[in-house]
């Protein structure tokens, strides 16, 4: 992947290839709407945001390291080492 796959023609063709689908995927999604599947969307975006605050609340907080400077990186899946 990188530099090496795009030194032949100076275009990362498995990117624009990523970038294409998502936007043809985009488009089509356009002739899709409903209310309803906004409503569903709506809903449950709702429900991932409060469950991802939900989990970052209760991480265990007994260590005296507890670092909240970047609160999803840092408290979900990093640690400090113990020293």
């Amino acid at each position: 992947m990188g530099r090496a796959v795009s030194i032949g023609a100076g275009i990362n063709w498995l990117t624009l290839s990523v970038i294409v689908a998502f936007h043809l995927g985009a488009l089509a999604a356009l002739f899709f709407f409903t209310w309803q599947r906004l409503t569903v969307m709506l809903v449950l975006y709702v429900v991932a945001i409060n469950l991802g605050l939900a989990l970052e609340e209760l991480r265990p907080e007994e260590l005296d390291d507890y670092d909240a400077r970047f609160p999803v990186v840092t408290n979900i899946y990093c640690r400090k080492p113990k020293h």
